[in-house]
């Protein structure tokens, strides 16, 4: 761009913009100022390239990047889902463990309630047995009470007590002989 004024000003010796002619001591001025241009003027055309393809990439990567955009939408949205479910699951985990602590206590509670209820059982047992006895013992005793009348009634005055004691002596000299 700036050649052709450059050129006009080398042939006429005045600027090429404002034709104002350059005095003959100024002439080394003029030619620092020529070469000045002419040094800022020669990368310009260079550099406007690469600028020019540096605008090229930068369009090229902002359509590619325009393409991304619903994918990195959809990225953002899948983190923070993900974030969400981060936090649900450690919820659900405390909750998890919470339960697990509770289970351990109730099956503790449950083992206790068994051992409880095997004692109580037991007891029931030895209960049972001894409600027995005592049936059988009140059942004997009515027998000796009927049979004492019996015997009573017959004109016998002998009793169990006295039979039992009948039988102990006979015992008691049975052993005295076998000696």
């Amino acid at each position: 761009m700036y050649k052709r004024f450059k050129k006009r000003s080398l042939e006429k010796h005045n600027c090429a913009l404002c034709k104002r002619a350059y005095p003959k001591e100024d002439e080394m001025i003029f030619e620092q100022f020529i070469l000045g241009l002419s040094k800022a003027t020669e990368g310009i055309p260079v550099k406007q390239k690469e600028l020019e393809k540096s605008i090229v990439e930068k369009e090229e990567r902002r359509q590619n990047l325009k393409k991304l955009q619903p994918a990195w939408t959809k990225l953002q949205s899948f983190k923070q889902e993900m974030k969400e479910l981060d936090d649900s699951i450690r919820g659900y985990m405390e909750e998890k463990e919470n339960l697990l602590t509770r289970i351990d206590f109730v099956s503790i509670e449950n083992i206790e309630i068994e051992n409880d209820k095997k004692r109580i059982d037991w007891i029931l047992k030895q209960a049972e047995e001894v409600a027995r006895k005592h049936r059988e013992a009140m059942s004997l005793t009515r027998e000796i009470e009927k049979l004492e009348r019996d015997i009573k009634d017959t004109g016998s005055a002998r009793t169990v007590t006295d039979c039992q004691r009948e039988l102990e002596d006979l015992a008691d000299e049975r052993q005295v002989k076998i000696r």
